[in-house]
């Protein structure tokens, strides 16, 4: 990955639908050029997938985060599968401290929490210790470029 690498991955994460033709003579490069980088960068697995920031509280939705603590973490693998795989989830993370597992979900109603809530303890009541929702009041940022790499941009 070099510099030209990064503007376009920068460029992207302002704006996944921004059209090659735009980025290009951006970063003084063709549009072929810049398609090649975006299908490498795909490859390697610098890029997961191309998707919109969608607002959740505008669409009626109540926001949590769950934290999970585990007895034992044998069946790690399995509840994170559970909860990825719900609908109701938009991001699943496994953690080394004390929480073992941290996923944001949302849910139209508090009776969809609880019934969520009600399954995952139903299905894996021997390996959860304790957990917690917290309901998220609002969505302040979402950004993902490391900021970091902003000083490579900034040195043009």
């Amino acid at each position: 990955i070099d510099n030209k690498d990064i503007e376009i991955l920068y460029a992207l994460s302002l704006n996944y639908r921004v059209p090659l033709l735009e980025i290009a003579p951006r970063i003084k490069l063709t549009r072929e050029a810049v398609r090649f980088r975006v299908q490498r960068l795909i490859k390697a697995g610098y890029i997961g997938k191309f998707q919109p920031s969608i607002n959740i509280f505008a669409l009626g939705y109540e926001a949590y985060v769950l934290r999970l603590k585990l007895i034992k973490r044998t069946n790690t693998q399995k509840i994170i599968f559970h909860i990825a795989n719900s609908f109701d989830c938009n991001a699943i993370y496994e953690l080394n401290n004390e929480w073992n597992i941290i996923a944001f979900l949302h849910f139209h109603s508090t009776e969809e929490l609880r019934n969520f809530e009600d399954t995952l303890i139903k299905n894996y009541q021997n390996d959860i210790y304790d957990y917690a929702f917290d309901i998220i009041k609002k969505q302040t940022k979402l950004e993902w470029f490391p900021k970091e790499l902003m000083s490579v941009l900034k040195r043009k």
